[in-house]
Protein backbone atom coordinates (compact mmCIF):
# COMPACT_ATOMS: atom_id res chain seq x y z
CA UNK A 1 0.00 0.00 0.00
CA UNK A 2 0.96 3.21 -0.62
CA UNK A 3 -0.96 5.50 1.92
CA UNK A 4 0.42 5.11 5.14
CA UNK A 5 -1.53 6.98 8.36
CA UNK A 6 1.49 7.69 11.44
CA UNK A 7 -0.11 5.84 14.05
CA UNK A 8 -0.73 8.93 16.46
CA UNK A 9 -3.47 10.08 13.91
CA UNK A 10 -4.72 6.57 13.01
CA UNK A 11 -5.28 6.43 16.80
CA UNK A 12 -7.14 9.86 16.63
CA UNK A 13 -9.16 8.78 14.09
CA UNK A 14 -10.41 5.65 15.84
CA UNK A 15 -10.67 7.42 19.11
CA UNK A 16 -12.84 10.18 17.27
CA UNK A 17 -15.03 8.89 14.08
CA UNK A 18 -16.67 6.54 15.30
CA UNK A 19 -19.88 8.08 13.65
CA UNK A 20 -17.19 8.23 10.56
CA UNK A 21 -16.79 4.63 10.48
CA UNK A 22 -19.98 2.72 9.94
CA UNK A 23 -23.12 3.03 8.00
CA UNK A 24 -25.49 5.65 8.20
CA UNK A 25 -27.70 5.81 10.52
CA UNK A 26 -24.90 4.17 13.34
CA UNK A 27 -22.99 7.09 11.77
CA UNK A 28 -25.22 10.29 12.46
CA UNK A 29 -24.07 9.86 15.94
CA UNK A 30 -27.10 10.66 18.08
CA UNK A 31 -27.22 8.04 20.67
CA UNK A 32 -24.16 10.37 22.65
CA UNK A 33 -26.95 13.32 23.33
CA UNK A 34 -29.16 10.99 25.56
CA UNK A 35 -26.43 9.50 27.84
CA UNK A 36 -29.10 9.25 30.61
CA UNK A 37 -32.12 7.89 28.48
CA UNK A 38 -32.45 4.35 29.38
CA UNK A 39 -34.36 2.89 27.10
CA UNK A 40 -32.39 4.42 23.86
CA UNK A 41 -29.11 2.94 25.45
CA UNK A 42 -30.36 -0.19 25.98
CA UNK A 43 -31.69 -0.34 22.56
CA UNK A 44 -28.31 0.32 21.16
CA UNK A 45 -26.51 -2.46 23.48
CA UNK A 46 -29.52 -4.94 23.73
CA UNK A 47 -31.78 -4.37 21.22
CA UNK A 48 -35.76 -4.08 21.51
CA UNK A 49 -38.33 -6.00 20.59
CA UNK A 50 -40.99 -5.10 17.95
CA UNK A 51 -44.02 -4.04 20.17
CA UNK A 52 -42.16 -1.19 22.21
CA UNK A 53 -40.21 -0.33 19.08
CA UNK A 54 -43.63 0.87 17.28
CA UNK A 55 -45.22 1.76 20.52
CA UNK A 56 -42.21 4.45 21.25
CA UNK A 57 -42.30 5.86 17.52
CA UNK A 58 -46.43 6.19 17.73
CA UNK A 59 -45.88 7.80 21.32
CA UNK A 60 -45.37 11.60 21.87
CA UNK A 61 -41.62 11.16 22.36
CA UNK A 62 -39.89 13.98 20.22
CA UNK A 63 -38.97 13.85 16.47
CA UNK A 64 -35.26 13.46 18.01
CA UNK A 65 -35.76 10.77 20.31
CA UNK A 66 -37.74 8.69 18.02
CA UNK A 67 -34.74 9.48 14.97
CA UNK A 68 -32.25 8.25 17.30
CA UNK A 69 -34.23 5.18 18.90
CA UNK A 70 -33.88 4.19 15.13
CA UNK A 71 -30.01 5.40 14.64
CA UNK A 72 -29.41 3.16 18.30
CA UNK A 73 -31.16 0.19 17.10
CA UNK A 74 -29.77 0.41 13.99
CA UNK A 75 -26.11 0.38 15.91
CA UNK A 76 -27.12 -2.73 17.31
CA UNK A 77 -28.15 -4.97 14.90
CA UNK A 78 -25.57 -3.73 12.38
CA UNK A 79 -22.77 -4.82 14.96
CA UNK A 80 -24.73 -8.12 16.09
CA UNK A 81 -22.94 -10.73 14.81
CA UNK A 82 -25.68 -12.66 13.16
CA UNK A 83 -26.85 -13.08 9.51
CA UNK A 84 -30.67 -12.87 10.01
CA UNK A 85 -30.04 -9.15 11.54
CA UNK A 86 -31.56 -7.28 8.42
CA UNK A 87 -34.67 -9.35 8.77
CA UNK A 88 -35.56 -8.08 12.22
CA UNK A 89 -34.74 -4.57 10.85
CA UNK A 90 -37.03 -5.04 7.30
CA UNK A 91 -39.90 -6.76 9.57
CA UNK A 92 -39.31 -3.38 11.69
CA UNK A 93 -39.93 -1.54 9.02
CA UNK A 94 -42.59 -3.10 7.48
CA UNK A 95 -44.84 -3.16 10.81
CA UNK A 96 -43.91 0.30 10.82
CA UNK A 97 -44.91 1.04 6.87
CA UNK A 98 -48.49 -0.89 7.83
CA UNK A 99 -49.50 0.99 10.71
CA UNK A 100 -49.12 4.88 9.27
CA UNK A 101 -50.78 3.07 5.98
CA UNK A 102 -53.24 2.01 8.10
CA UNK A 103 -53.65 5.08 10.43
CA UNK A 104 -53.91 7.81 7.23
CA UNK A 105 -55.48 5.40 4.29
CA UNK A 106 -52.47 6.10 1.93
CA UNK A 107 -49.29 4.75 1.30
CA UNK A 108 -46.56 6.27 3.44
CA UNK A 109 -44.88 8.63 0.91
CA UNK A 110 -48.36 10.44 0.41
CA UNK A 111 -47.58 13.94 1.34
CA UNK A 112 -50.53 13.54 3.52
CA UNK A 113 -48.93 11.35 6.05
CA UNK A 114 -47.15 14.07 8.24
CA UNK A 115 -43.61 14.73 7.31
CA UNK A 116 -42.18 13.46 10.83
CA UNK A 117 -43.45 10.25 9.93
CA UNK A 118 -42.14 9.75 6.69
CA UNK A 119 -38.69 10.92 7.56
CA UNK A 120 -38.81 8.63 10.70
CA UNK A 121 -39.96 5.64 7.43
CA UNK A 122 -36.88 7.69 5.32
CA UNK A 123 -34.06 6.16 8.56
CA UNK A 124 -36.12 2.79 8.66
CA UNK A 125 -35.53 2.26 4.77
CA UNK A 126 -31.93 3.75 4.61
CA UNK A 127 -30.42 0.46 7.38
CA UNK A 128 -27.02 -0.87 6.49
CA UNK A 129 -26.33 1.56 3.93
CA UNK A 130 -23.73 3.90 3.09
CA UNK A 131 -25.95 5.31 0.31
CA UNK A 132 -28.59 7.71 2.37
CA UNK A 133 -31.20 9.21 0.68
CA UNK A 134 -30.17 12.79 0.61
CA UNK A 135 -32.78 13.88 -1.96
CA UNK A 136 -35.48 12.84 0.07
CA UNK A 137 -34.11 14.17 3.44
CA UNK A 138 -33.40 17.47 1.59
CA UNK A 139 -37.42 17.41 0.76
CA UNK A 140 -38.22 16.60 3.85
CA UNK A 141 -35.88 18.77 5.55
CA UNK A 142 -37.45 21.65 3.26
CA UNK A 143 -41.02 20.66 4.73
CA UNK A 144 -39.97 20.87 8.14
CA UNK A 145 -37.76 24.13 8.31
CA UNK A 146 -37.98 24.98 12.10
CA UNK A 147 -36.99 20.85 13.06
CA UNK A 148 -33.90 20.80 14.07
CA UNK A 149 -33.72 17.09 13.56
CA UNK A 150 -34.74 17.03 10.05
CA UNK A 151 -31.99 19.50 9.54
CA UNK A 152 -29.55 18.04 10.53
CA UNK A 153 -30.13 14.78 8.84
CA UNK A 154 -30.22 16.64 5.99
CA UNK A 155 -26.93 17.78 6.21
CA UNK A 156 -25.26 14.42 7.52
CA UNK A 157 -26.55 12.69 4.90
CA UNK A 158 -24.94 14.87 2.18
CA UNK A 159 -21.65 14.56 4.07
CA UNK A 160 -21.98 11.54 4.60
CA UNK A 161 -22.98 10.39 0.98
CA UNK A 162 -20.01 12.20 -0.77
CA UNK A 163 -17.44 10.68 1.93
CA UNK A 164 -18.36 7.29 1.77
CA UNK A 165 -19.27 7.32 -2.30
CA UNK A 166 -15.82 8.34 -3.49
CA UNK A 167 -17.62 12.09 -4.31
CA UNK A 168 -14.86 14.54 -2.78
CA UNK A 169 -15.41 16.82 -6.18
CA UNK A 170 -14.76 20.43 -5.34
CA UNK A 171 -18.19 21.46 -7.16
CA UNK A 172 -19.66 18.92 -4.60
CA UNK A 173 -17.69 20.21 -1.63
CA UNK A 174 -18.67 23.83 -2.17
CA UNK A 175 -22.37 22.94 -2.93
CA UNK A 176 -22.03 21.43 0.54
CA UNK A 177 -20.69 24.36 2.00
CA UNK A 178 -22.67 27.37 0.38
CA UNK A 179 -26.29 25.52 0.64
CA UNK A 180 -26.21 23.49 3.71
CA UNK A 181 -23.41 23.99 6.09
CA UNK A 182 -23.72 27.95 6.04
CA UNK A 183 -27.44 28.28 6.39
CA UNK A 184 -27.26 25.14 9.18
CA UNK A 185 -24.75 27.18 10.96
CA UNK A 186 -26.67 30.54 10.69
CA UNK A 187 -30.06 28.67 11.96
CA UNK A 188 -29.12 25.59 14.43
CA UNK A 189 -29.66 27.58 17.45
CA UNK A 190 -33.28 29.36 16.41
CA UNK A 191 -34.89 25.71 15.25
CA UNK A 192 -37.11 23.88 17.67
CA UNK A 193 -35.94 21.55 20.28
CA UNK A 194 -37.22 18.50 18.97
CA UNK A 195 -33.37 17.22 19.62
CA UNK A 196 -30.59 18.59 22.40
CA UNK A 197 -28.96 21.91 20.43
CA UNK A 198 -25.95 19.62 20.94
CA UNK A 199 -26.69 17.81 18.06
CA UNK A 200 -24.56 20.46 15.88
CA UNK A 201 -21.40 20.59 17.95
CA UNK A 202 -21.07 16.78 18.46
CA UNK A 203 -22.69 15.15 15.67
CA UNK A 204 -22.97 17.19 12.35
CA UNK A 205 -20.00 19.71 12.72
CA UNK A 206 -17.44 16.71 13.90
CA UNK A 207 -18.39 14.64 11.42
CA UNK A 208 -17.71 17.14 8.75
CA UNK A 209 -13.86 17.61 8.71
CA UNK A 210 -14.11 13.85 7.50
CA UNK A 211 -16.11 14.81 4.73
CA UNK A 212 -13.87 17.97 3.79
CA UNK A 213 -10.74 16.86 4.03
CA UNK A 214 -9.17 16.49 0.51
CA UNK A 215 -6.57 14.49 1.72
CA UNK A 216 -4.53 16.65 -1.25
CA UNK A 217 -6.29 15.38 -3.85
CA UNK A 218 -6.90 17.91 -6.64
CA UNK A 219 -10.17 17.17 -7.90
CA UNK A 220 -11.08 18.33 -4.65
CA UNK A 221 -9.13 20.84 -3.83
CA UNK A 222 -9.85 22.91 -7.18
CA UNK A 223 -12.86 22.74 -9.97
CA UNK A 224 -10.30 20.69 -12.39
CA UNK A 225 -12.12 21.60 -15.45
CA UNK A 226 -11.08 25.13 -15.34
CA UNK A 227 -7.09 24.62 -16.35
CA UNK A 228 -6.87 28.27 -16.72
CA UNK A 229 -7.70 28.67 -12.80
CA UNK A 230 -5.67 25.83 -11.36
CA UNK A 231 -2.55 27.97 -10.77
CA UNK A 232 -4.18 30.34 -8.83
CA UNK A 233 -6.86 27.80 -6.78
CA UNK A 234 -3.32 26.22 -5.85
CA UNK A 235 -1.52 29.48 -4.97
CA UNK A 236 -4.80 30.59 -2.76
CA UNK A 237 -4.70 27.11 -0.72
CA UNK A 238 -0.69 27.27 0.05
CA UNK A 239 -1.44 30.77 1.55
CA UNK A 240 -4.20 29.50 3.63
CA UNK A 241 -1.74 26.86 5.26
CA UNK A 242 0.89 29.85 5.70
CA UNK A 243 -1.83 31.58 7.48
CA UNK A 244 -2.00 28.55 9.61
CA UNK A 245 1.72 28.25 10.28
CA UNK A 246 1.57 32.08 11.18
CA UNK A 247 -1.16 31.79 13.19
CA UNK A 248 -0.55 28.67 14.71
CA UNK A 249 -3.64 26.75 13.98
CA UNK A 250 -3.22 23.19 14.60
CA UNK A 251 -5.26 20.49 12.86
CA UNK A 252 -8.74 19.84 14.26
CA UNK A 253 -8.74 17.91 17.50
CA UNK A 254 -4.65 17.82 17.60
CA UNK A 255 -3.09 19.92 20.68
CA UNK A 256 -0.66 22.84 19.07
CA UNK A 257 2.84 22.10 20.14
CA UNK A 258 4.78 23.86 22.38
CA UNK A 259 7.56 24.80 20.75
CA UNK A 260 5.35 26.19 17.52
CA UNK A 261 6.41 29.57 17.99
CA UNK A 262 9.71 28.26 17.71
CA UNK A 263 9.36 26.31 14.73
CA UNK A 264 7.29 29.06 13.04
CA UNK A 265 10.43 31.04 11.42
CA UNK A 266 12.56 28.01 11.06
CA UNK A 267 9.31 26.70 8.92
CA UNK A 268 8.77 29.90 6.95
CA UNK A 269 12.82 30.25 5.91
CA UNK A 270 12.70 26.53 4.49
CA UNK A 271 9.68 27.34 2.48
CA UNK A 272 11.00 30.48 0.98
CA UNK A 273 14.51 28.68 0.75
CA UNK A 274 12.83 25.87 -1.33
CA UNK A 275 10.67 28.39 -3.20
CA UNK A 276 13.63 29.81 -4.83
CA UNK A 277 14.55 26.39 -5.68
CA UNK A 278 10.99 25.85 -7.95
CA UNK A 279 11.24 28.93 -8.98
CA UNK A 280 14.46 28.32 -10.53
CA UNK A 281 13.40 25.66 -13.35
CA UNK A 282 11.54 26.37 -16.45
CA UNK A 283 7.92 24.80 -15.24
CA UNK A 284 4.90 25.90 -15.66
CA UNK A 285 2.67 27.99 -13.84
CA UNK A 286 0.39 25.27 -12.99
CA UNK A 287 3.54 22.79 -12.13
CA UNK A 288 5.43 25.66 -10.38
CA UNK A 289 2.63 26.09 -7.47
CA UNK A 290 1.40 22.04 -7.33
CA UNK A 291 4.91 22.32 -6.04
CA UNK A 292 5.08 24.46 -3.62
CA UNK A 293 1.39 23.53 -2.39
CA UNK A 294 3.21 20.33 -1.78
CA UNK A 295 5.90 21.68 0.23
CA UNK A 296 3.53 24.07 2.18
CA UNK A 297 0.76 21.70 2.74
CA UNK A 298 3.17 19.20 3.87
CA UNK A 299 5.35 21.28 6.08
CA UNK A 300 2.17 22.57 8.17
CA UNK A 301 1.24 19.00 8.82
CA UNK A 302 5.15 18.03 9.98
CA UNK A 303 4.05 20.91 12.47
CA UNK A 304 1.05 19.27 14.11
CA UNK A 305 2.85 15.78 14.00
CA UNK A 306 1.07 14.45 10.92
CA UNK A 307 3.13 12.41 8.18
CA UNK A 308 0.75 12.28 5.48
CA UNK A 309 4.22 12.02 2.83
CA UNK A 310 3.61 8.55 1.58
CA UNK A 311 0.71 9.70 0.36
CA UNK A 312 2.29 11.75 -1.79
CA UNK A 313 5.37 9.01 -3.08
CA UNK A 314 3.71 8.46 -6.16
CA UNK A 315 4.87 5.14 -8.15
CA UNK A 316 8.03 7.36 -9.81
CA UNK A 317 9.54 7.76 -5.99
CA UNK A 318 8.07 4.91 -4.82
CA UNK A 319 10.69 3.21 -7.47
CA UNK A 320 13.49 5.08 -6.44
CA UNK A 321 13.39 4.42 -3.20
CA UNK A 322 13.14 0.63 -4.71
CA UNK A 323 16.24 1.18 -6.80
CA UNK A 324 18.50 1.69 -3.58
CA UNK A 325 16.91 -0.32 -0.99
CA UNK A 326 18.87 -3.26 -1.31
CA UNK A 327 22.30 -1.64 -1.46
CA UNK A 328 21.66 0.84 1.23
CA UNK A 329 20.19 -2.66 3.44
CA UNK A 330 17.08 -0.66 3.55
CA UNK A 331 18.31 1.53 6.06
CA UNK A 332 16.31 5.17 5.53
CA UNK A 333 19.13 7.87 5.99
CA UNK A 334 21.22 5.86 3.54
CA UNK A 335 18.02 5.73 1.48
CA UNK A 336 17.47 9.43 1.19
CA UNK A 337 21.37 10.41 1.13
CA UNK A 338 21.59 8.33 -2.39
CA UNK A 339 18.18 9.82 -3.92
CA UNK A 340 19.14 13.32 -2.76
CA UNK A 341 22.53 13.43 -3.89
CA UNK A 342 21.21 11.93 -7.21
CA UNK A 343 18.87 14.93 -7.25
CA UNK A 344 21.17 17.53 -6.35
CA UNK A 345 23.00 16.31 -9.53
CA UNK A 346 20.40 16.86 -11.68
CA UNK A 347 18.82 19.81 -10.12
CA UNK A 348 22.42 21.90 -10.85
CA UNK A 349 22.08 20.49 -14.43
CA UNK A 350 19.06 21.22 -14.89
CA UNK A 351 20.36 25.51 -13.92
CA UNK A 352 19.51 25.80 -10.66
CA UNK A 353 22.43 27.30 -8.64
CA UNK A 354 24.65 25.66 -6.47
CA UNK A 355 24.13 28.69 -4.01
CA UNK A 356 20.49 28.21 -3.77
CA UNK A 357 20.41 24.51 -2.97
CA UNK A 358 23.22 24.88 -0.04
CA UNK A 359 20.68 27.50 1.23
CA UNK A 360 17.78 25.37 0.95
CA UNK A 361 19.89 22.34 2.83
CA UNK A 362 21.19 24.71 5.40
CA UNK A 363 17.40 25.42 6.00
CA UNK A 364 16.34 21.92 5.61
CA UNK A 365 18.78 20.52 8.68
CA UNK A 366 18.03 23.59 10.65
CA UNK A 367 14.07 23.00 10.66
CA UNK A 368 14.86 19.34 10.61
CA UNK A 369 16.57 19.39 14.12
CA UNK A 370 14.01 21.74 15.54
CA UNK A 371 11.06 19.77 14.70
CA UNK A 372 12.55 16.15 15.94
CA UNK A 373 14.07 18.12 18.64
CA UNK A 374 10.43 19.11 19.89
CA UNK A 375 8.73 16.11 19.29
CA UNK A 376 11.02 13.84 21.85
CA UNK A 377 9.51 10.83 22.85
CA UNK A 378 6.65 11.46 20.74
CA UNK A 379 8.19 11.52 17.52
CA UNK A 380 6.89 9.28 14.70
CA UNK A 381 8.29 7.21 11.83
CA UNK A 382 5.59 6.84 8.80
CA UNK A 383 5.80 4.14 6.22
CA UNK A 384 6.70 5.01 3.33
CA UNK A 385 7.16 2.29 0.80
CA UNK A 386 7.53 -1.45 0.89
CA UNK A 387 10.51 -3.34 -0.89
CA UNK A 388 11.25 -7.08 -0.78
CA UNK A 389 13.22 -6.12 2.05
CA UNK A 390 9.98 -5.15 4.14
CA UNK A 391 8.89 -1.25 4.93
CA UNK A 392 10.92 1.69 5.30
CA UNK A 393 10.60 3.93 7.76
CA UNK A 394 11.90 7.66 7.81
CA UNK A 395 12.96 9.58 10.63
CA UNK A 396 13.78 12.78 8.99
CA UNK A 397 10.42 14.16 7.71
CA UNK A 398 12.08 17.26 6.59
CA UNK A 399 14.40 15.37 4.40
CA UNK A 400 12.00 12.87 3.22
CA UNK A 401 9.59 15.90 2.28
CA UNK A 402 12.38 17.77 0.59
CA UNK A 403 13.59 13.94 -1.67
CA UNK A 404 9.91 13.76 -2.83
CA UNK A 405 9.75 17.34 -3.55
CA UNK A 406 13.10 17.55 -5.55
CA UNK A 407 11.81 14.41 -7.44
CA UNK A 408 8.54 15.73 -9.02
CA UNK A 409 10.45 19.36 -9.55
CA UNK A 410 12.34 16.69 -11.95
CA UNK A 411 9.65 15.10 -13.15
CA UNK A 412 7.26 17.38 -13.43
CA UNK A 413 5.61 15.57 -16.20
CA UNK A 414 4.57 12.97 -12.96
CA UNK A 415 2.83 15.49 -10.29
CA UNK A 416 -0.59 14.64 -11.24
CA UNK A 417 0.27 10.91 -9.61
CA UNK A 418 0.69 12.30 -6.64
CA UNK A 419 -2.96 14.66 -6.99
Amino acid sequence: MKKYLTLFFLCFLLVNSANADSSFLPGLGFTKLFENDSMIQSASKNGMAEEPFMNYLNSDHSLGEKATLISALASYFEWKDDDGTEEYFTRYRQAYKQFVESKYKTTIEDPKVPAETRLLYCLLTDFGTSSPSREKYKALAAELPKSLTAQSVMVIAYAYDILYNDKKQYALLLDLEDNYIKPYRATYARLNGDIPLGVAEDCVFEFLPYTQNCEGKLACLCEISNKEGLPGCLSELGKNYLNKIVNKESLPHMATRSDWEELKPLAMEWIKAEGVVIDGLKLSPFEKEALRFLLISQTYNLMCSYNALASYSGDGFSGKIKENAAACKNQPDCILKKIELEEKIALQKAGVKADDLARSKEQQVRFSQSLSKGMGQDAIASAANSTEGGDVYFEDHILQLRTILYYYILHADKIMEIY
